[in-house]
């Protein structure tokens, strides 16, 4: 989401404003004919006009979505208020699907802890076909990050140069595609050390490090532990792993 990355779970609610790029993968093997399923609604921001919004009674929705332009991830207690409405939403048309998006909006409005995705100086400025390039780049890498890749290779992914690729993916994701490659392959082993028992040096070479020197460095400055204490704090005492780093 934007310069975030980060695991997403059975519950999830989110909030996205206008340009935000997003992609979401699924890791691992799955049964055949397996799929995640969402419910999403999508808007324009002035869908109402542009001057309803400036009156005092939009205040709090109007806010909301200035501060979605980061995306917004809500916490279990709201989303248990508004999954009801959101199923009912699919089902609504015309005035009656008006009035139930505004109920919902409003009940994101009134909720005190979303939490923002993309980092505070991550500015999205994307137009939908740019956005559909960066959406194949993510694909290609999420397919295929624990290969040695070269810039050339992924550059190809978005029929570009790897001059004008390294300046498109910065402007885009908000990082270079080295730190890039380099979280999704640290946010792959640590579902390893998580789930399963193999060794640490394996762990490295499997998620796509040449050396462990660089695994351990890599995973301590996105993880804020090393890999052992990681695996520690969930296999033998069972507590959550330290918060995602914001980069």
């Amino acid at each position: 989401m934007g310069d975030s990355i980060e695991p997403y779970a059975e519950g999830d609610l989110v909030l996205l404003g206008p340009n935000l790029p997003h992609f979401w993968h699924t890791e691992g093997p799955q049964s055949r004919g397996a799929k995640s399923h969402s419910i999403y609604v999508q808007f324009h921001q002035d869908f109402l006009g542009r001057e309803l919004w400036s009156r005092p009674e939009f205040g709090s929705l109007r806010q909301l979505l200035l501060r979605s332009a980061r995306g917004l991830v809500f916490p279990s207690r709201v989303v248990e208020t508004v999954a009801p409405g959101l199923h009912q939403l699919v089902h609504l048309t015309g005035l009656p699907a008006l009035l139930k998006l505004l109920e919902l909006l409003h009940v994101l409005a009134e909720a005190r802890s979303p939490r923002p995705l993309a980092s505070a100086a991550y500015e999205p400025s994307l137009d939908v076909r740019a956005e559909d390039r960066l959406a194949r780049v993510y694909d290609f890498l999420t397919k295929n990050f624990q290969e040695q890749l070269t810039l050339r290779q992924i550059a190809q992914a978005a029929s570009m140069t790897p001059e004008a690729f390294s300046r498109y993916f910065k402007k885009a994701s908000g990082r270079n595609v080295s730190v890039f490659v380099n979280e999704l392959r640290i946010d792959y082993a640590a579902r390893l050390l998580r789930e399963t028992t193999a060794r640490i040096g394996d762990i490295s070479a499997q998620a796509g490090f040449v050396t462990l020197s660089s695994f351990n460095r890599r995973f301590r400055e996105r993880m804020r532990v090393s890999p052992r204490v990681f695996r520690k704090a969930y296999v033998d005492e069972g507590t959550p792993a330290p918060a995602f780093q914001q980069v």
